[in-house]
């Protein structure tokens, strides 16, 4: 099922089962995997950069490297 939210919780939620932490990388916010350390931040400027670009996470629920960074609406 794909799911798009700016939701915090529901991100958060994502990123704890899935084992993800946040990260700007190219300037973008990404949530990357465990022992990935490149551009690792906290929460409040992973969540600033997605509110700065109108962005919104999508991602698959059976595929948790499928989340991205899609414009608000455009993710569903």
């Amino acid at each position: 099922m794909r799911i798009a939210s700016h939701d915090r919780g529901e991100i958060l939620a994502l990123a704890g089962f899935q084992h993800l932490s946040p990260a700007i990388r190219d300037g973008k916010a990404v949530l990357v995997g465990e022992g990935e350390n490149t551009g690792r931040v906290g929460w409040d400027l992973f969540f600033a950069s997605l509110d700065r670009a109108g962005l919104e996470l999508a991602w698959d629920t059976e595929d948790a490297a499928s989340v991205a960074a899609m414009r608000g609406g455009k993710a569903a």
